[in-house]
C-alpha cells in the first residue's frame, strides 16, 4: 500500500472510504467492531495525503513513516479516552 500511496495510485481517503464500507457492512452484521470512527480517519487520511503530497514533491517520501496514510483497526481491549470498549464481547455494547 506504501508504494501506491506514495506513486499516487489511490490515496488515503480512499484507503479509509474502502475499508470503512466494508467495516459498515461486513463487521457491523458480525459484531466485530464497537465504536467507528469514520470521521476522524477521513480528517487524518486528509493530512496524511497532503503530507505526503508535499514530501513526494520535495523528493522525501522516504522520510516518511513505513504505514504513514495507511488506516488500521485497533483492537477495543485497548482503552481510548471518549470511545466505547468491550474488551471483545458483544454483550457489552448492549
Amino acid at each position: 500500500m506504501r508504494t501506491e500511496l506514495i506513486k499516487g495510485t489511490f490515496t488515503s481517503v480512499d484507503l479509509v472510504q474502502v475499508f470503512g464500507e466494508r467495516c459498515q457492512t461486513i463487521a457491523r452484521y458480525l459484531n466485530l467492531s464497537t465504536e467507528e470512527l469514520f470521521e476522524d480517519a477521513i480528517k487524518l487520511a486528509q493530512k496524511c495525503d497532503k503530507e505526503r503530497k508535499e514530501a513526494v514533491a520535495a523528493g522525501q517520501a522516504d522520510k516518511l513513516p513505513i504505514l504513514h496514510g495507511v488506516p488500521m483497526s485497533v483492537k477495543d481491549c485497548i482503552n481510548q479516552k471518549g470511545c466505547l470498549s468491550t474488551v471483545g464481547t458483544a454483550f457489552l455494547c448492549e
